[in-house]
């Protein structure tokens, strides 16, 4: 008989605390303080939570319930099962890398109301069935106006944003606002996944929490617009949810550590999951009550459960590791750090405002002056506003993340450079796409740098190819891998352009939310960081290595303000300047 590997009992308290779970918190509360500096550098502890589920060999007593586990497994699959949503798991990786959406699962899919009228039914038969639902969603919108209680009912599902159709799914979330289903409401809650969102409506648009450091400045919206998202579900503040259909994933892969998960069973109360971490296949027995996941029962071949083990703390490490990294991103977009592309150029000046700045801020100026223009070195909250090509803010995220800053009006203007500092590595233009793929070639030990195969490489104007491609090589992409896309613009210039992964679909893996600073910085799908140029293929991969990190983190504890340095430095031609 096999040995197996068994985890037994995982309480709904550990799960619910997920390890960072802090991604969707991010981009659905604005939980990064505005006002804040940057964020220090992280201190690893040997606690409970760097501990992966399974971490032990097998012991007598995991042999003893492996039976009983297996039994487990065996017996759900043949009780009543819930239907799921198999048009939208045929769609689905398309579906969430294109469109803004929140990535759950569905225990069936969310139907219409049963008291709709005719003229309801027609319109949303119109909508399920369009070739072009941008149209259609406009018509239902002039048809319905002032009727918020129909537009809802044409519009929701059992107060979800549902659709199973990419492009429809994706013209709903580029779309349909909340200020267009409801108006008289003066708050609202939106369920995201396993977060819950209260909304209170200002000047006829529906704002997030403002942020508390930022109140004291008394400006008339500190809060950011709230945005509906496809699979959200939303209600009036004196309404009630019913019983959710959705599932959210996300917890449970933090606090347990799996790259992805396939639901191969699903009851009222359990489910099967299908896990693979790092590519290590496992299954596991999931309870699932009241919102909260908790494992009764994981295993794995026995001459697999070292692979494992390691798999597993191998991957929550990594997101321990990129997470300062991704918030010092999160911070960027929060404060709108502006593009670097002057108000009046003189042919291409992209790239020189930052020159200026950094003058300017040495100088404890508070503007400075280019081409007869004048910009501030500070925004509004005393923030300095550091201008940006794409690739400054790769650059920079890594630099804030590893211990990295520019300090705040009133403070002593002392830039701290962040132990990960790629202007002290010996690069010769760090400004430059392609000067820091060549620096990355040079230095494998130092960074992974995979350049697609020009067979493999499709452009985005092939919606359905791109994305099929984007989720056939998911293990290719991890968050905070840097993205490199290349091809022609509408200037009809070849143009290359950057950005970091940011969230990945727990069950498809597939990349769905990306981080750039094309002006002004954002957290974006697919579709909002390609569309403006879809002759573009992504080119290239590049990784700061996990070794890379470790040390990086461990210099800005140690070494605070002293950036790594690279063994020799390097000298790389320049093929080009980066946008």
């Amino acid at each position: 008989m096999e040995k197996i590997l068994v985890r037994v009992f995982v309480s709904f308290s550990l799960v619910a605390l997920g390890l960072c779970n802090a991604c969707d918190e991010k981009l659905e509360t604005g939980a990064l303080k505005q006002g804040a500096s940057q964020p220090l550098p992280i201190e690893f502890k040997n606690d409970e939570r760097s501990l992966p589920l399974g971490a032990s060999a097998p012991s007598q007593k995991a042999e003893l319930v492996q039976n009983s586990c297996l039994k487990s497994l065996e017996k759900l699959g043949k009780q009543a099962l819930q239907p799921g949503t198999p048009s939208l798991d045929k769609n689905r990786a398309q579906i969430l890398a294109q469109s803004r959406s929140v990535p759950v699962v569905f225990r069936r899919a969310p139907r219409a109301a049963n008291d709709l009228s005719l003229l309801r039914k027609k319109l949303r038969r119109q909508l399920r069935d369009a070739r072009d639902p941008a149209s259609v969603i406009l018509e239902i919108l002039r048809k319905t106006r002032g009727n918020y209680p129909a537009r809802r009912q044409v519009f929701l599902s059992e107060q979800y944003l549902y659709a199973d159709k990419p492009l429809l799914a994706l013209r709903l979330s580029q779309i349909l606002r909340l200020d267009h289903l409801f108006s008289k409401e003066k708050e609202l809650i939106i369920e995201r996944g396993n977060k819950i969102l209260r909304l209170k409506r200002i000047d006829g648009r529906y704002w997030l929490p403002a942020d508390e450091s930022l109140k004291k400045l008394k400006r008339k919206h500190n809060g950011r617009l709230a945005s509906l998202l496809l699979f959200d579900r939303v209600r009036a503040i004196d309404g009630e949810f019913k019983q959710g259909l959705h599932i959210d994933l996300r917890r449970l892969q933090n606090s347990l550590g799996f790259s992805r998960a396939q639901v191969v069973a699903m009851t009222q109360d359990r489910m099967e999951l299908s896990l693979q971490t790092y590519g290590v296949k496992s299954r596991a027995l999931v309870a699932m009550k009241e919102g909260a996941l908790g494992v009764e029962c994981e295993f794995v071949q026995g001459s697999q459960h070292k692979k494992l083990a390691k798999a597993r703390a191998l991957w929550l490490e990594d997101q321990r590791l990129i997470e300062p990294i991704l918030t010092a991103a999160h911070q960027m977009i929060a404060r709108r750090l502006p593009f670097d592309e002057p108000k009046t150029e003189e042919g291409q000046q992209d790239g020189l405002l930052r020159i200026q700045f950094r003058k300017a801020y040495r100088r404890y100026q508070s503007t400075y002056e280019f081409n007869g223009d004048n910009y501030y070195v500070f925004d509004g909250y005393g923030r300095p506003r550091l201008p940006q090509v794409c690739i400054d803010f790769i650059t920079d995220a890594f630099d804030w993340g590893t211990g990295g800053g520019w300090p705040v009006r009133g403070e002593k203007r002392m830039r701290r450079k962040g132990a990960l500092h790629f202007s002290s590595l010996g690069i010769e233009n760090p400004r430059s796409i392609e000067s820091l793929a060549s620096f990355a070639d040079l230095y494998p030990d130092w960074f992974d740098m995979d350049r697609i195969p020009k067979e493999q490489q499709v452009k985005f104007r092939y919606r359905k190819r791109f994305f099929e491609a984007l989720a056939r090589d998911e293990a290719r992409y991890r968050r905070g891998d840097i993205v490199f896309i290349y091809g022609l613009r509408d200037d009809e210039k070849f143009h290359y352009h950057s950005f970091l992964i940011d969230q990945k679909d727990p069950i498809t893996g597939v990349p769905t939310v990306v981080l750039a600073n094309a002006g002004p910085p954002q957290a974006r799908s697919w579709e909002g960081e390609m569309q403006n140029a879809p002759q573009r293929k992504i080119v290239a991969r590049m990784r700061v290595r996990r070794e890379t990190l470790r040390r990086a983190h461990a210099q800005a504890l140690k070494h605070p303000g002293v950036p790594l340095k690279a063994p020799e430095p390097v000298s790389v031609e320049l093929e080009g300047a980066s946008r």
